[in-house]
């Protein structure tokens, strides 16, 4: 019949203090993984909101950038529009310089010799003036033909 290890007999409270100890080593291993778990987890969070807060920043920049040059190419094209349209009606009493004339006489010549036309961001006609239909803008044209390029 096997032995069981028998308390000792002079010290019960030996026992109790070991199995107490125990328990102490224990819910300390228990506490240094969770510590070891818990601290990777909030810095991996503290790292993904700073860098969607970098992206949002990069982004802002780049609209900030894309919105001050179309503002650049709307005023160009402003600007032009008022060269162009001063020249225009019967009361011109004054010398044209060679470029207005040729955009008064001369249909090909000039910035606005085919219109203008405003497209969204996949290509697609939004407003033009003259007033075309999608597919009759040069624009789409070659966008179609650019992506059936791309995918082949």
């Amino acid at each position: 019949m096997p032995e069981t290890p028998a308390e000792p007999s002079g010290r019960p409270g030996l026992a109790q203090a070991e199995r107490q100890f125990v328990r102490s080593v224990v819910a300390g291993l228990v506490l240094l993984g969770a510590v070891a778990v818990v601290g990777p987890l909030l810095s991996y969070r503290s790292d993904v909101a700073g860098a969607r807060a970098e992206f949002q920043s990069r982004m802002t920049r780049e609209a900030r950038v894309y919105a001050e040059a179309l503002g650049l190419h709307l005023k160009l094209l402003q600007t032009e529009l008022l060269r162009v349209s001063e020249g225009v009606g019967p009361d011109v009493k004054r010398e044209l310089p060679t470029e207005d004339l040729q955009d008064l006489t001369t249909p090909r010549a000039g910035l606005f010799h085919a219109g203008v036309m405003v497209l969204d961001a996949q290509g697609k006609l939004r407003w033009s003036d003259p007033p075309l239909a999608e597919s009759d803008s040069t624009f789409a044209l070659l966008s179609r033909e650019a992506q059936a390029g791309g995918r082949g």
